[in-house]
């Protein structure tokens, strides 16, 4: 009876009222436990949909890579790339056993950096250009590339990007980069296929994505692509986690705050709730229903989490209209 009764307190308005009282802590934890509940579901959605969204809506703009014609020319390019003899070790640090020499200062020095590129013509008749770039950082242990100096849009550095698009990749010292397009493109207005062109970046640490080795490019493009693409998507995971729950975070934790404070400010005056302590605590009650509703929504769209606001807001608005409202309540 008393699981009855606790349960029905979660849901009865007139009920709720007792947790006015509660502490804060109590509130400010129902919320951020909310935001980690309705952040599961990211994970296994990412990991089942990756293939069906990069073939079907060109995810990560992946595309570029995943149609890459396999040619002559482009093989050459990937087993330059495989002569490096490049690999994550245990420490998820890039080791490259042939990057070949240089001579600094008179003395012989091993070469820390390499840059390749290609090119091709997708079916659409767009020139699609690659520049792969391998870093081992300087002797200071610092980068010697940075996208964000290096690819940059500029009329000078790229005045065909009507016709063409660039994409990088790099391999750090400590990690895989992927660029789509350079930085700043969007001020060139630029559009293909009815879509303004945007940047897109991520950047993946060996350490995450278990293993990397350049020999799995088999120097063939058909196996070197595939294993970029795959590499990619499994570092794009955490990303794709950690991006959505910084979003459920800030529905679950933020915008709950900002909308117990309006509601405060609307009814403190006319309401049998006074304090914003009293209607913080009611609010983080409410929550619980929706949290639990969105995550069963959840597994059938992952999208169904930006409803969340939208139903605590009502919910929680007829629960202070039956708590300001009810004779039962002194």
């Amino acid at each position: 009876m008393k699981i009855v009764n606790f349960l029905k307190s979660l849901v009865s308005p007139v009920r709720m009222v007792k947790y006015k009282y509660m502490s804060v802590l109590i509130s400010i934890c129902i919320f951020v436990l909310g935001s980690y509940l309705l952040a599961v579901p990211a994970r296994p959605y990412i990991v089942k949909n990756m293939d069906k969204l990069v073939e079907n809506d060109n995810y990560l703009y992946l595309q570029s890579l995943t149609k890459m014609p396999v040619n002559d020319e482009n093989n050459l390019v990937f087993k330059e790339l495989q002569d490096k003899q490049c690999a994550a070790d245990e420490t998820g640090t890039l080791v490259c056993k042939n990057m070949g020499t240089e001579t600094v200062d008179g003395v012989e020095v091993e070469k820390t950096l390499y840059k390749t590129s290609l090119e091709y013509t997708n079916k659409d008749g767009m020139i699609i250009h690659f520049d792969f770039v391998i870093d081992l950082f300087d002797e200071d242990n610092n980068p010697q590339y940075y996208p964000e100096r290096e690819f940059v849009y500029s009329n000078e550095k790229f005045p065909d990007v009507d016709k063409k698009e660039y994409y990088l990749i790099v391999f750090w010292k400590d990690s895989i980069y992927y660029q789509a397009h350079p930085f700043n493109i969007a001020s060139a207005n630029v559009v293909h296929d009815d879509v303004k062109i945007s940047t897109l970046s991520q950047k993946a640490f060996f350490g995450n994505i278990k293993s990397f080795d350049f020999s799995e490019f088999k120097n063939d493009t058909f196996h070197a692509k595939n294993y970029l693409v795959e590499r990619i998507k499994v570092g794009h995971i955490p990303n794709f986690v950690g991006q959505y729950s910084l979003s459920t975070f800030i529905f679950c934790v933020i915008f709950t705050l900002v909308i117990s404070l309006l509601f405060w400010l609307m009814f403190r005056k006319t309401g049998r709730l006074k304090s914003f302590k009293e209607y913080y605590n009611i609010a983080a009650i409410v929550s619980i229903l929706p949290t639990f509703l969105v995550f069963g929504l959840m597994w059938i769209h992952i999208n169904m989490v930006s409803y969340y606001i939208f139903v605590f807001s009502i919910y929680y608005l007829f629960v202070l209209y039956k708590i300001n409202n009810s004779s039962r309540i002194m």
